[in-house]
């Protein structure tokens, strides 16, 4: 007889726990984290394929580069320290439209542009 209540004892007992363990999962699936910390994040699509990063790189740069369904890269957002800028590639992959505004890597002084290609590699510069 003291087996038995004991048997029935201990199984309430992992009863009463299993149940506070299932809500207290319930609520942390639930709960919505203020602050996600991370150096990368990738974005999948449905069949697992890479079609976006948000790249925090170790020299203090950060990118956010979105691809296509076959792969091909066709936008990049991209800052540091001298600027900012973004680039639209066309259909072969090279930049239709580029903005930028920072420091010039050739002249070292800070300026702002948008640069229009063709595929015949011809150019228009605009500056403010």
């Amino acid at each position: 007889m003291k087996a038995n209540r004991l048997v029935i004892a201990l199984t309430a007992v992992n009863f009463v726990l299993l149940a506070g363990l299932a809500v207290s999962r319930a609520n942390a699936v639930d709960a919505v984290q203020p602050v996600v910390r991370t150096q990368l994040i990738e974005l999948v699509d449905s069949s697992g394929k890479l079609r976006g990063q948000l790249k925090a790189e170790a020299g203090g740069d950060v990118t956010f580069s979105m691809w296509d369904a076959q792969g091909n890269i066709r936008t990049e957002f991209g800052a540091n320290k001298d600027g900012s800028g973004v680039a639209f590639m066309d259909n072969q992959t090279n930049p239709g439209i580029r903005l930028y505004s920072g420091v010039n890597v050739s002249t070292q002084r800070p300026g702002t542009n948008i640069t229009l290609s063709v595929r015949n590699g011809a150019q228009n510069i605009i500056k403010p």
